[in-house]
């Protein structure tokens, strides 16, 4: 079984093995969502945005043909329709993913603030207090 934070992939498959080796079986990069909706449904990256959005931001209309398409696109690609329903469900739960990009620069500024607040903690306190006094005014 694959862990993500939210829910547990019911069963294992080949493109999520695959796809999720990277990241030792969860759910991290928007990249990866494209990748497992292209190999499962032939979706475009276009199309696997769609899966992302937001039901608040998305009209239902556009819901149900994303998920008749992918479960289509999965039923095409020998993946029987129980499977494919999960499968779209678990990639539309998975909302918080990020783009690779800004989670290697998020990485990087929490490892530097780390370092500075361990070998210069007075000057870290310091710049910490002088942005916050500056954010008021």
């Amino acid at each position: 079984r694959y862990f993500t934070l939210s829910i547990i992939i019911p069963e294992k498959h080949p493109i999520f093995e695959i796809t999720l080796k990277e990241t030792y079986g969860i759910l991290l990069f928007k990249e990866q969502v494209f990748k497992i909706a292209n190999l499962m449904a032939d979706f475009s990256n276009k199309e696997s945005e769609n899966i992302l959005q937001f039901e608040s931001q998305r009209a239902p209309k556009i819901e149900s043909n994303t998920k008749k398409k992918f479960i289509d696109g999965a039923l095409l690609k020998g993946i029987d329709k129980k499977q494919a329903k999960s499968f779209y469900r678990y990639l539309n739960e998975n909302r918080r993913v990020k783009v690779k990009a800004t989670c290697y620069s998020d990485a990087i500024l929490a490892y530097q603030c780390a370092y500075l607040k361990c070998n210069y903690p007075q000057e870290f306190l310091n710049a910490q207090k002088y942005i916050e006094n500056n954010k008021l005014n």
